[in-house]
């Protein structure tokens, strides 16, 4: 007999959004969940799959936020000030100018930790012949 899973009810929480300070951001200014939900209803699984393909879109772009969509979702649903927001803006940019400088110094640096490696090497091997 195969062990087997099954659900019978749904227990949804709504979240509210935040401010974020991930990089991965496009553009203009991150959003994420906050910590804080409130429990909105319980449904059974097949109450939720009925509905469920109305809910969101199952392509990709549908789910991305424009510019103007996240800057009014953080002023005027989460609360965040237009300073807040430049301040993330901020942030968010200067962590992408410190990855891009990353990437780009990365191969230098595994150049050398090799060399440094190879002398070490050497100069182990030039000590145990005398």
């Amino acid at each position: 007999m195969k062990p087997t899973v099954s659900f019978s009810k749904l227990d949804i929480r709504e979240y509210v959004i935040a401010l974020s300070d991930h990089p991965s951001c496009s553009c203009g200014p991150p959003i994420q969940l906050g910590w804080n939900y409130s429990e909105t209803k319980d449904l059974k699984l097949e109450e939720y799959e009925t509905i469920r393909s109305s809910l969101r879109s199952e392509k990709r772009e549908d789910m991305l936020l424009s510019y103007d969509t996240r800057d009014y979702l953080l002023r005027e649903v989460a609360g965040c000030s237009k300073d807040e927001i430049e301040r993330s803006i901020q942030e968010v940019e200067r962590v992408k100018r410190n990855r891009l400088i990353t990437d780009i110094w990365m191969p230098a640096n595994l150049l050398s930790e090799k060399i440094t490696d190879v002398v070490h090497h050497m100069s182990h091997i030039l000590s145990v012949r005398r």
